[in-house]
């Protein structure tokens, strides 16, 4: 089984946890790519789980510390961040995620421990007859408040088939000495467990057919396949001065400011290096300084910078979500305010590209993994040229 994709519509500049994550903020889109990916996944005989119902893309708090609360009404939610999830289903999704998000349009508990949510809406509303399932429960929006063990059995009380609790064995242990208390006392419906025992049987006769079918995996060099991915995506979204491609210059004084990459959200495993594109630029521009900063600047990082401005001919600055974080946008101001020619990166979310000066060569790269930096690089020194297009309206 696999936990993706995510069909949440990145419809909030200001979503903390989504971002990326999403296909964009066009539902239809969102849709589109959302179906392709879950007809690659089943097709390989893998389960695709779509997330995060019933959408999580307006979300302003991140669920893995608090819940989320989703002010839309029932239309809204319909004709946007519903659609991608009723593609998926009639896609042939095996699997839908619950999210930790509280949808007052719909119920007055988070989606993954409500009925309305669970059973009403995507069972009976929306059809759905393959496998639902919890996002961790582990995670703040549920636990803080109910704590682990109450809200699985809350959550399979409303309709999950699947409790995901993906790190402490202790929270795992006590869950199921709670819904072991609740089931042998009679609290917890018959059919409605029956109902769940006959979906997972149901999973796991597909597994075992698909696993007896597996069909021969296609002989793809995965690094050139993410290399050409990452080429295409790379955006140019405006190089009014004409600084690209860059030139090498063993005199020229280029100054490489950028926020130094790191796990924004739980979810994320690694994050890529930035030292492959300073090296890139080093080698061109042997007298450019490097000068790293965190994705919340000190005052020490800030002064730095704005010092080593006034020695540089050219800037190339490069940023991490600082939509987000009011000390990275700061920065950038008092950046922005010396009016030196620039070269400016998006190595996250988008959204930065609104803060940059309207004058300089701005990118939007999407991600800081290894095959991005090479596309990033490849563009800036006229080795490939960008075509990728924006996957949110600025």
């Amino acid at each position: 089984m696999n936990l993706a994709p995510v069909l949440d519509i990145n419809a909030h500049a200001h979503n903390p946890v989504i971002g990326v994550r999403s296909f964009g903020d066009n539902a239809a889109a969102v849709a589109a790519f959302g179906d392709a990916t879950i007809r690659g996944i089943e097709r390989a005989g893998c389960a695709a789980v779509a997330k995060h119902f019933p959408g999580l893309g307006f979300a302003e708090r991140d669920a893995h510390h608090e819940l989320p609360m989703i002010p839309k009404d029932i239309h809204e939610l319909e004709r946007e961040d519903l659609l991608p999830f009723m593609s998926a289903i009639k896609a042939g999704v095996t699997g839908i995620m619950l999210s930790h998000a509280h949808y007052p349009a719909f119920s007055a508990r988070p989606a993954s421990l409500s009925h309305s949510v669970a059973h009403t809406l995507l069972r009976g509303r929306l059809g759905f007859g393959g496998i639902s399932l919890t996002d961790d429960l582990e995670m703040g929006a549920v636990s803080v408040q109910r704590g682990v063990a109450d809200a699985a059995v809350k959550a399979c009380a409303a309709g999950a088939d699947l409790l995901l609790i993906c790190h402490s064995w202790n929270e795992q242990r006590g869950a199921l000495a709670k819904l072991s208390e609740f089931i042998n006392g009679g609290k917890l419906s018959g059919e409605r467990l029956r109902e769940s025992v006959r979906r997972v049987r149901w999973l796991k006769e597909l597994t075992r057919e698909r696993l007896s079918r597996v069909p021969e995996a296609p002989v793809v060099d995965g690094a050139r396949l993410a290399q050409e991915v990452a080429d295409a995506a790379i955006t140019l979204v405006g190089d009014e001065g004409r600084l690209l491609p860059l030139v090498p210059d063993r005199a020229l004084k280029l100054l490489l400011v950028y926020a130094e990459q790191r796990a924004l959200t739980a979810v994320e495993e690694g994050t890529g290096s930035m030292g492959a594109l300073a090296s890139a630029f080093r080698e061109r521009f042997p007298v450019a300084t490097m000068l790293p900063f965190g994705v919340i600047p000190s005052a020490q990082e800030r002064a730095a910078v704005i010092r080593a401005l006034d020695e540089a001919d050219l800037l190339v600055v490069g940023t991490c979500n600082a939509h987000l974080y009011s000390q990275q946008a700061a920065l950038l101001k008092e950046i922005a305010a010396k009016g030196k020619r620039g070269i400016y990166i998006a190595f996250r979310n988008p959204y930065d590209l609104e803060l940059y000066p309207r004058g300089a060569a701005r990118i939007a790269a999407y991600g800081s993994d290894p095959h991005t930096i090479a596309a990033v690089r490849k563009v800036i020194f006229g080795e490939h040229t960008a075509t990728g297009k924006l996957p949110v309206k600025l």
